[in-house]
């Protein structure tokens, strides 16, 4: 096809920078589309060294570029190229992909039984979906793209599938605030949850709504999580709850209700989970009660779902394999089926609502998969729903303020071992735009 071209354009680009180049190819020359064929002829007259694909072959170079399968590559690779490529990722040579790595589908992200493990992709004209959704982000290694210097006005005559999260254009939806303003102009955000033992998780989603902005923040939870939670964090209003009568008068005071933080799926959870549900007011939802909700298949506009994919795949009714194998989709069906937001958590979180464009954040590391990061992500996004932020402006921003946060806590001090109240003093830096901060990476503890 014509990514063997592309291959053959780079050989030819780098015998006349001086480099000592040799072609291994797939497709002898009968099976060459024209435009590949003319590529070849260039290396041709310029003397390249081409040879049919061999794994001795690899021996003594110091950048492999693959060009073998480009965009229009689906399902699974032929066996002789999937030998192949075992053979160029074993190399531990450095690999530049061209437009995507062989074997990774440009649409959805999935990835044949072997795929080219690359160092670099530079991708052309615009950013393929199949390189941010999906394990594709194991196989891309740093992306680039390049315009191919195609005129600028073109790009509006086609319409994109999905936009990627600016930080910077996120921050704007924050309204700066009043010199008279007061705790009541920025909303009360109610966390309900913390069943026996998980009391944490509750303080965790407070903190971060609090630590978004909102007005004030009210937990309703276990009566023995009260005192820890009020040690920890005075500053958060906490009452205990035995029974579901008692949540009432909170319901009263909140702007934003967040649902399912360490709520349990027992008779207390699921209790105060079905008159949270009957509530009118926009509504987080991660945790238990997503798995809550799987069983109640509820529709509502006013609510942020947060699943991970194990979570999205019990509201699909689904296998998690499915979830991974067409996150993109995978977000679309949970606002087909329960309406509102969606943020289907993972290596680049999808933010989807109905009758918008997704979007995806690119932001974000492995140190973040540990426990209590969702339930910090779910307070973040309500402490910006309680700022008036509209429910779908509310999603993106906290998505990539809380995965901005969380790489600068790896750029400081490492991915492993990071916990989720490690993000709040650089999220609070992340949500003041401190640029000369962000930028150099600093933090003095």
């Amino acid at each position: 096809g014509n990514n063997g071209g592309d291959g053959y354009t780079v050989a030819s680009l780098a015998k006349q920078a001086k480099m000592d180049v040799k072609v291994l190819y797939f497709a002898d020359g009968k099976r060459l589309t024209s435009a590949t064929a003319r590529a070849k002829l260039r290396c041709e007259k310029l003397g390249i060294a081409m040879v049919p694909f061999a794994a001795d072959e690899l021996r003594g170079y110091e950048l492999l570029v693959d060009a073998i399968f480009g965009i229009d590559f689906r399902g699974q690779l032929p066996i002789d190229s999937r030998q192949a490529i075992g053979n160029i990722n074993q190399s531990n040579i450095p690999i530049l992909a061209l437009d995507i790595p062989s074997g990774v589908n440009a649409d959805d992200g999935s990835v044949s039984t072997e795929a080219i493990c690359a160092d670099v992709t530079i991708t052309f004209i615009g950013r393929k979906i199949g390189l941010y959704v999906g394990v594709a982000r194991n196989y891309r290694g740093n992306v680039i793209c390049h315009d191919l210097g195609i005129a600028k006005n073109l790009f509006h005559l086609v319409k994109p599938a999905l936009r990627i999260l600016n930080l910077e254009e996120e921050l704007k939806l924050l309204v700066p605030r009043k010199r008279t303003s007061h705790k009541g102009d920025h909303g009360c955000v109610l966390v309900v949850g913390g069943d026996h033992g998980m009391g944490g998780a509750a303080r965790i989603a407070a903190e971060g709504a609090l630590r978004a902005g909102a007005g004030y923040v009210v937990v309703a939870t276990r009566r023995e999580h009260v005192s820890a939670i009020n040690a920890a964090r005075p500053e958060i209003m906490v009452h205990g709850i035995d029974s579901p009568e008692e949540l009432v008068p909170l319901f009263k005071m909140a702007t934003v209700i967040v649902l399912g933080s360490g709520l349990g799926r027992k008779s207390w959870g699921k209790s105060l989970f079905q008159l949270a549900l009957a509530s009118d007011k926009p509504m987080v939802i991660d945790g238990d009660g997503l798995t809550l909700l799987a069983m109640a298949e509820v529709i509502k506009d006013n609510w942020v779902l947060t699943p991970h994919p194990g979570e999205a795949a019990r509201l699909l009714n689904i296998e998690v394999s499915k979830v991974q194998a067409n996150r993109l989709e995978a977000s679309q069906g949970i606002i087909r089926k329960y309406g509102g937001v969606c943020v289907l958590k993972g290596a680049d979180s999808l933010v989807s609502t109905a009758g918008q464009m997704s979007a995806l954040c690119d932001a974000g590391n492995p140190g973040m998969a540990s426990a209590g990061m969702g339930d910090l992500l779910g307070g973040v996004i309500a402490g910006f729903l309680a700022q008036k932020v509209d429910i779908f402006g509310a999603a993106k921003l906290g998505t990539v303020v809380h995965a901005t946060a969380g790489d600068l806590v790896a750029k400081c001090h490492g991915e492993i071992g990071m916990v989720a109240l490690d993000l709040i003093p650089f999220m609070r830096k992340v949500i003041a735009k401190n640029k000369k901060q962000l930028n150099a990476y600093e933090y003095n503890e």
